[in-house]
């Protein structure tokens, strides 16, 4: 059996999860699989498959090859970003309406996305949601979740909890706008949780991307520039997991203007293309990895992926539901069990090997077909 020519071409920083996990963490992977034959990108047009960002204008350059090679595109929606502090950072509240309500068509980053998007065979969506959209739209789309590859030295392994008084790691990770809408909760959350345990607090994200420090707490709370090996030491001693969702909104004005904006708050309709539109489990997916139990807001890749282990006590959906899924988790007994089931999922369903797995049945599936049918999911 001939060998399947896989190159990955695209540009990013290691920093940014879309970037990394596919094109670092899948790509480790992908090599050291007997079947593939990773391929430069400066002979692309030898390989069956090429991997990309659409909107860079690598998939313009090897569309204009003309050549057989088959074209991934991972992250196809199109995210922008906004930020609604406008107690700490007005300009850049006003600059995410404009952002928001500009017409697309003079959105030159936006058209140059689009236009790639349409050069590509195979779409990768993070999501159901987006997957089901590209699917509305008659396009060969996969669902393939992002999930990171651990280095072997962080092997997952179940956690437990420490004695009262003792130190407690809590951890949030990513995208710095999430933590500047959600500082509050997290910090009346952790406020509770210090009457318990001498609480840490890291926050691993974009520090100057960051508009308000958690202060006047009774826990500490650390601020660390993300790095992904940094992320990893930590997460190692980290016990609790924080997994919001961007989209709940908290104010009652921005609640106002959201929805006559983003209909009623919650970006039901892929047409609006604001940041953070996909799943948002990217968080849980990598806390769950190192078996930490972690609080999360109800979406519909949380509920599908997790939703039989937190069964009991289920997510996020209303403010004061963080500390009634804390307390559940306080209990030594739930919090071992959870942890467990974390580890051993994330060890088969939830794992890069079976991710990655997926995709390359999936390109090899789609080659074999004449390519008329868009349904090549296999979840």
């Amino acid at each position: 059996m001939d060998k399947i020519k896989v190159c990955f071409y695209a540009q990013g920083n290691q920093s940014v999860g879309s970037f990394r996990i596919p094109f670092i963490g899948f790509h480790e992977h992908i090599k050291q699989i007997s079947k593939v034959e990773i391929i430069d990108p400066e002979n692309v047009d030898q390989a069956d498959f090429v991997f990309c960002l659409p909107g860079q204008g690598i998939i313009t350059k090897i569309d204009n090859l003309n050549s057989d090679v088959i074209i991934i595109s991972f992250k196809p929606h199109y995210e922008i970003g906004y930020r609604f502090d406008i107690f700490n950072d007005l300009q850049g509240a006003i600059r995410s309406v404009f952002r928001l309500l500009r017409p697309r068509r003079y959105n030159r980053a936006y058209i140059d996305h689009i236009s790639e998007v349409n050069k590509s065979n195979i779409l990768v969506a993070d999501s159901r949601k987006i997957l089901r959209h590209y699917k509305s739209e008659n396009r060969d789309s996969v669902f393939i979740r992002l999930v990171e590859n651990i280095p072997i030295t962080y092997s997952a392994s179940s956690k437990r909890l420490p004695n009262k008084g003792e130190k407690l790691y809590v951890c949030y990770h990513g995208n710095p706008n999430l933590y500047n809408l959600s500082y509050k909760v997290f910090r009346n959350l952790l406020n509770k949780l210090s009457d318990l345990y001498d609480v840490h607090l890291y926050v691993v994200t974009n520090t100057n991307a960051i508009t308000t420090h958690i202060d006047n707490c009774k826990f500490t709370c650390e601020y660390v520039d993300y790095n992904f090996d940094t992320l990893c030491k930590i997460l190692t001693q980290t016990h609790f997991g924080l997994v919001p969702d961007k989209l709940s909104i908290s104010n009652d004005m921005l609640r106002k203007v959201m929805s006559m904006t983003l209909f009623g708050g919650y970006q039901d309709n892929l047409d609006i293309m604001a940041e953070k539109f996909s799943s948002n489990a990217g968080r849980a997916y990598l806390f769950a990895q190192f078996g930490i139990p972690f609080i999360a807001t109800s979406t519909e890749e949380i509920a599908l992926e997790y939703g039989e282990i937190y069964s009991e006590v289920g997510f996020v959906t209303s403010a004061s539901d963080w500390e009634v899924i804390l307390n559940y988790l306080l209990s030594s007994q739930n919090y071992a069990n959870i942890s467990n089931r974390l580890c051993q999922i994330s060890k088969t369903k939830l794992s890069v090997s079976n991710e990655v797995n997926r995709l390359l049945d999936t390109l090899v599936s789609y080659k074999s077909t004449s390519h008329k049918n868009n349904d090549v999911t296999n979840q």
